[in-house]
């Protein structure tokens, strides 16, 4: 046995005060296909308007383009659940603009 345990990992102390988890009221399962319907129902009308914005071209498939990438950029903010949300999406929108 070695002196910080068995298994070579160091444990914190048992009277450290470390903080809580934080409580969120996040996404929680529905279980099974509950929400197939309005999942289908979105993708069919997001599919739509990606082939609209490449039958028109140009200036419109770049701006729906840009639009998909700050709704993902919105969305792994969220999913990465760090402090300073909102600076973090603005420096990604300032990077995907200026890209």
């Amino acid at each position: 046995m070695t002196a910080d345990g068995e298994d070579g990992f160091v444990s914190a102390p048992a009277n450290s005060a470390a903080a809580p988890p934080k409580k969120t009221a996040k996404w929680t399962p529905a279980g099974g296909f509950a929400d197939l319907g309005a999942r289908v129902a979105s993708s069919a009308a997001l599919v739509a308007l990606a082939l609209g914005a490449l039958y028109i071209g140009g200036g419109v498939f770049a701006l729906f383009w840009l639009a998909a990438a700050f709704a993902v950029n919105w969305e792994w903010q969220g999913l990465i659940d760090a402090e300073r949300r909102a600076a973090r999406v603005a420096m990604g929108g300032a990077a995907l603009a200026a890209g």
